[in-house]
Formats: C-alpha cells, structure tokens, sequence
C-alpha cells in the first residue's frame, strides 16, 4: 500500500492505492474508497475503469507536481508520499537539510538515469526516472551538488526508500 497527502487547490486530500492483481487497484481518497482498473493508450495517456465508469485520461508528471487532462478538464494537483513528507519533517524538526541521497519514493523500476557520476547537478534537476503503478516518475536532486555514485542500473527493480543516486 502506498500513502499519500494530494494537494488539490487550497485542499489537503489523504490518498492511500492498493494494487491489486491484473493491474487493478483500490483508492481510498479521504475515506472514499474506488475501485480502479487502468491500461496504457498508444496515445501515452490511460484508460481507467473507475467504479464502473470509463475515463481516457493524459497525464504529465513532473517530481511531485501532475497535471492531469480528465473529461476535458485540466487540473494541477501534487501528490506527496507519505514517507516524503515524513521525512522532510524530520529533516526540519533536525534543522537539516536532508541527506544525500535521492530514495525511491515507491516500489518501482528504474527506466533513466539521466546523469553521469561526477556530473555537477542543480537543485530541482532530474537525476532518475522510475515506473511505478504504470507511471513514471522523475525524481530529482535535492540540492545542488555533484553526482558521487550511482547505485543502481536501468531496468533495475528497486523497494520503496532505495538509495538511487548520491551526491557529494
């Protein structure tokens, strides 16, 4: 199960996804719970069966920021795991900055490495890519710094909290 808060406008919606087999999942969206089933479209956006109704939607992902083209309509929202947020908390509560490393925010499979080790990255710059629950994510670096290892490999299978790339 992965948990998330989805900042939508000025609200704060709790967000937990249950995958189940077949590709199908059930969510929990403060309390409300959908069953959903979702496939890719050649067009790149999916196809979801959301309680019995259809829904062709397009997403753009961008770190935590989505902006999702629903019936038409377009909306921003963020989507933040649950142990991000955690550990940002924690990272304020410790009057750091946070560590090094760059983490999976979720179970998933490495499919970019868009650095090289040695590489001087930007705060905010893309250093991995994984796919999750038929999406992909791109995380990027926390800071600016220069990329010191890179852990793992494309086409890597990684567990949510995963140390993806460190930065020196």
């Amino acid at each position: 199960m992965s948990r998330f808060q989805a900042q939508l406008g000025g609200r704060k919606l709790d967000v937990e996804v249950i995958a189940l087999d077949g590709g199908k999942f059930r969510v929990r969206v403060d309390g409300r719970e959908l069953e959903v089933d979702s496939i890719s479209l050649l067009s790149g956006g999916q196809s979801m069966l959301i309680d019995g109704a259809v829904c062709d939607t397009q997403m753009e992902i961008n770190g935590d920021d989505y902006e999702v083209l629903l019936r038409g309509v377009r909306v921003r929202l963020k989507m933040i795991a649950e142990r991000k947020l955690k550990l940002q908390a924690l990272s304020r509560s410790q009057g750091g900055g946070g560590d090094n490393a760059v983490k999976a925010p979720m179970p998933g499979r490495v499919v970019r490495i868009p650095v090289e080790k040695g590489q001087q990255v930007e705060q905010g710059q893309g250093v991995a890519v994984i796919e999750a629950m038929k999406m992909q994510n791109e995380l990027r670096a926390p800071r600016a710094g220069v990329v010191d290892q890179i852990l793992v490999k494309v086409g890597q299978d990684v567990e949510r909290g995963a140390p993806l790339v460190i930065l020196a």
